[in-house]
């Protein structure tokens, strides 16, 4: 099939010798087919000046965006709304790549501070914008950087593929299958809902394609159903369990930490919705026990937890002697 650069060449070529066709056939009949010429020179200067950018822009980006609304309809598209939708980009797959790097057990932080996410471009017809990810810089002094990069690429990749599994009021079961891994799926989920519109940039609809997925199209509709969704993300296969780990930072907009350095578990992605400033400050920097229900990935180990109870311990428990 080629590149999308590609194929507007060939499309482009098409033009060319249709051009010269006609101009050869206007002198043999001496027929003058100046219109046609002048029609078919359009759509040559159309191809060039407005698919050009965008077949660049499919062809260099891991995501592409194209938001549309009344501040985007012009040729000059309102500044407040193409900020709003690179913000927005850049923020939720930063969120993103750190949820991934907390649940790989690295120093999130600094992994998402070396995240050198990079814009390929822009191109006219509402607001097309393009990200992609380069490769990470190697500072954990190992390969498994690399292994880490490639889940993050795989999960921005697949941000497209959501929105299909939005129903009229939950998510489809079918969606463990395109994400069986429940802590990547939830943090998916987030991220989504966080590119969602809201309306008030003035913009009423975001597209979002990939090289591995489907144009599919974010409004105000699949905000309010992945609302509801991430507010009960424990859905089907849930267990009981205590589970005893470090919490160094909480998101209290969305009600999410990471539990980590679990005995034999690693981290554990945790919902806690009610909890607040002064809740989280008495959790960050402590060693706490989490209990509540939990959702573990195709091997057995628990990956996302909806928290019932969280309290600080002064003395750290052994994870075997709690009853999972």
């Amino acid at each position: 099939m080629g590149t999308w650069v590609e194929q507007v060449h060939k499309r482009a070529a098409v033009f060319h010798d249709q051009i010269v066709a006609t101009r050869q056939a206007q002198i043999a009949s001496g027929v003058v087919l100046a219109d046609a010429i002048e029609f078919l020179q359009r759509n040559l200067q159309v191809l060039y000046e407005e698919e050009m950018p965008l077949a660049k822009i499919y062809d260099n980006s891991d995501l592409v965006f194209h938001a549309e609304g009344p501040t985007t309809s012009s040729s000059m598209p309102g500044l407040h709304a193409f900020n709003w939708l690179c913000n927005s980009a850049e923020k939720q797959i930063r969120v993103l790549a750190r949820s991934i790097f907390e649940l790989s057990n690295n120093n999130a932080k600094i992994l998402a501070n070396k995240l050198d996410l990079r814009f390929s471009g822009f191109a006219p017809g509402s607001i097309y914008a393009g990200f992609t990810l380069p490769t990470l810089p190697s500072i954990m002094g190992s390969d498994e950087i690399e292994m880490i990069h490639h889940t993050l690429k795989v999960a921005v990749r697949q941000l497209p593929a959501i929105p299909e599994f939005i129903c009229d009021e939950t998510i489809s079961r079918g969606i463990a299958d395109l994400i069986p891994d429940p802590a990547l799926r939830d943090a998916s989920l987030e991220a989504v809902f966080r590119l969602s519109p809201t309306g008030r940039a003035g913009i009423h609809t975001i597209d979002i394609s990939s090289p591995d997925a489907n144009q599919s199209a974010l409004t105000v509709r699949e905000r309010v159903v992945l609302r509801e969704v991430l507010a009960k993300p424990i859905k089907a296969s849930r267990k009981f369990g205590r589970f005893v780990g470090e919490v160094r930072e909480i998101d209290l907009d969305s009600g999410r930490f990471h539990l980590r350095n679990i005995e034999s578990i690693g981290t554990l992605r945790c919902v806690m919705p009610e909890v607040t400033s002064e809740t989280g400050k008495k959790l960050l920097g402590n060693y706490v026990m989490v209990e509540g229900d939990y959702e573990s990935d195709a091997s057995g180990r628990p990956r996302l937890m909806f928290s019932t109870h969280v309290k600080p311990i002064k003395k750290l428990m052994l994870q075997d002697e709690l009853n999972i």
